[in-house]
């Protein structure tokens, strides 16, 4: 994984959408602390885990951070406005550069076409934009 210890990578996007909606439904049981969702890691996605759908940075596995709840958000109706809002120290570091600006390759896939990233600040306004208020579902 990259330098930064508490990355998330995400090897399956449509894998861990899927479960996110379970989790969000109810269907399958959430994660409540980091070590269980480190758990679910080994587990087949079929089984209910998350082998090979997603991956955590080496922070996340240090034994402090193990009982650390995890915070879930949910989302309100689509009739009413609820704002995912960043975390200010994600906001005070610059943003990647465009050649380091990751997206999933399913964008390439979706719209038959690569990334044209012009002005990283403004394109990470742009997504913050688009996460926060229109809810991605």
């Amino acid at each position: 994984m990259a330098d930064d210890p508490y990355e998330i990578r995400i090897l399956n996007f449509q894998q861990l959408g899927e479960r996110v909606a379970d989790w969000a439904t109810g269907e399958k049981p959430r994660p409540a602390r980091i070590k269980d969702l480190i758990a679910l890691l080994d587990v087949a996605f079929d089984d209910g885990g998350l082998r090979n759908v997603m991956a955590l940075g080496a922070g996340f596995h240090e034994a402090d951070k193990q009982d650390e709840n995890i915070s879930y958000l949910r989302a309100t109706p689509s009739e009413s406005i609820s704002v995912l809002l960043p975390h200010p120290e994600d906001l005070a570091k610059d943003p990647p550069t465009e050649d380091e600006y990751e997206l999933p390759d399913f964008y390439n896939r979706v719209y038959n076409s690569e990334p044209n990233i012009v002005n990283s600040k403004n394109f990470r306004s742009e997504r913050i934009a688009d996460y926060a208020m229109r809810k991605c579902v």
